[in-house]
């Protein structure tokens, strides 16, 4: 059982179409609802408002949710736990302005949570240090922070170099959502559930754009993928590819890229080129995962939801956050490609051996073991 007491404010880049994120909120809210012994009143910064209509009857939970800025400041001022859960949101990666905005934007939280003497609590958060700059802000804002939880031993490590706070080292909160949702695969659409051809997932993001404003690069990985797809989809007859897109942000998603990728395409194989696309219903995105045979991974939460589903994998680790989880889970060293638009031939080759033994490219951890190690870490901090 959770000891948590008082109003609880719930921050982080929550309502912004972002399947991970919203799956991290979900089963942080489920685990809590079953969990506590008494009521507690939770609100939720989330600009929109579907999330709201995934929840469903939470006991122990009186949810409010809030969109405007003002409300933001006035609940970070007022509520007595501040709650951060899951992500890299410290995240000393990508370009100077982004990582200037991430740090400034979190120093100030972490200021007026002290003075204002409230609880700030971290918990499954993953951590890249990276530069000077990086180490100097982070350890500012650890000074206010009263409990944290990692996701990954890189991050442990990294902030045990910089903090002499006491850290645990979880895993991703995400991983507990098929606890509380066990009837998700039985919404499946008859579109996937026809014929029996291989099934194989692609996840593709628009890096580039989003870690370094360039998206001159991301139109040429999107060339690249292109060709790779439309090998495979000559090569392998019976191959059905579906392209999935994890956030259907307009700013930050995933279509864009999708869509640049289907220009390029040049093959006539379209009829098993199909796509799967998050809309805001967590339920429905994974029944329809979980019927694919294997992904190609390059979203963070890609990789979380194919372990969870117990899926073969391949992994482009675009983020070094991508890597840290994949030696948290053991996947095989094969699992793990190389981040090089011109390397063909190599995908290729892996892609081959990906499809003859499949077997061998689903992540060894047992899955109870991460569960235990998320729940531990929500509990360290409550």
């Amino acid at each position: 059982m959770v000891k948590i007491s008082g109003s609880t404010f719930i921050i982080g880049h929550l309502g912004h179409g972002n399947a991970g994120d919203d799956a991290i909120l979900l089963s942080f809210l489920l685990y809590l609802s079953n969990n506590l012994n008494e009521s507690l009143d939770l609100t939720i910064f989330a600009p929109n408002s579907y999330l709201r209509y995934q929840l469903g009857n939470l006991k122990n939970l009186n949810i409010h949710f809030v969109q405007s800025y003002l409300d933001f400041f006035k609940h970070l001022i007022v509520s007595k736990n501040i709650v951060l859960n899951g992500g890299d949101y410290l995240d000393d990666y990508g370009s100077i302005q982004k990582r200037l905005n991430t740090y400034l934007k979190f120093v100030m939280i972490s200021t007026i949570t002290s003075l204002f003497r409230n609880d700030f609590l971290i918990i499954n958060s993953g951590f890249r240090i990276r530069s000077t700059f990086g180490s100097v802000m982070t350890r500012f804002i650890l000074r206010w922070v009263s409990r944290i939880s990692v996701r990954d031993s890189e991050s442990l490590s990294s902030l045990n170099q910089i903090s002499n706070i006491d850290i645990y080292e979880g895993f991703d909160t995400a991983v507990l959502l098929d606890t509380y949702y066990d009837d998700y695969m039985h919404s499946l659409s008859y579109e996937m559930r026809k014929g029996h051809t291989a099934k194989i997932g692609v996840s593709i993001t628009p890096y580039h754009q989003n870690f370094f404003g360039n998206p001159q690069k991301d139109r040429l990985f999107a060339k690249k993928t292109a060709e790779f797809l439309d090998y495979i989809i000559s090569k392998y007859p019976t191959i059905e590819l579906y392209l999935i897109s994890f956030n259907m942000s307009n700013h930050m998603g995933d279509m864009k890229i999708i869509n640049m990728v289907l220009y390029y395409m040049k093959t006539r194989g379209f009829d098993r080129v199909r796509i799967i696309q998050y809309n805001g219903k967590l339920v429905e995105f994974l029944s329809k995962l979980s019927l694919l045979n294997g992904i190609i991974c390059s979203k963070y939460h890609s990789i979380v939801f194919s372990y969870l589903l117990s899926k073969p994998i391949l992994i482009f680790p675009y983020h070094p956050k991508c890597l840290a989880l994949a030696k948290m889970i053991e996947v095989c060293d094969e699992s793990i490609l190389e981040c090089n638009e011109s390397n063909h031939t190599n995908f290729l080759l892996s892609f081959d051996r990906f499809l003859k033994m499949p077997g061998k490219y689903i992540p060894a951890l047992e899955i109870m073991k991460a569960k235990k190690k998320a729940e531990e870490g929500i509990r360290w901090c409550l």
